[in-house]
């Protein structure tokens, strides 16, 4: 399949909103709206220049990735390789992934990719 270059821009794009996305949300995954709202207003009155600043949590660090993208990653790299959807090579990438015990990963993620025993 051929992809123009107007498509590729859209797919970085899509990347790269959603890896900036995760680095500046992470800080608020899991915390209900009220909450959010209450520490982005918190976290902007702190800041120097009354912007919201790059916050990381007890894990990650400031503008670090969380498990989403690199797990978006593995995907693309899944799909660049084999040209098609192929779950057989992604799961074999996630894996891969898993192997080098990423800081941040779900408990539902490594439930589904650790087998213990």
């Amino acid at each position: 399949m051929e992809i123009s270059n107007v498509e590729m821009k859209r797919i970085r794009g899509v990347f790269y909103g959603q890896a900036v996305g995760d680095a500046l949300g992470s800080r608020y995954e899991f915390c209900s709206e009220q909450v959010v709202k209450s520490q982005i207003a918190e976290d902007k009155e702190n800041s120097p220049d009354g912007l919201l600043p790059m916050l990381g949590t007890n894990e990650l660090r400031p503008g670090q990735i969380t498990d989403d993208t690199e797990m978006a990653l593995c995907l693309a790299r899944s799909l660049v390789a084999k040209n098609e959807f192929d779950p057989v090579d992604i799961a074999c990438s996630y894996l891969q992934w898993m192997q080098f015990k990423p800081i941040d990963s779900g408990i539902a993620t490594r439930k589904a990719l650790v087998i213990e025993g």
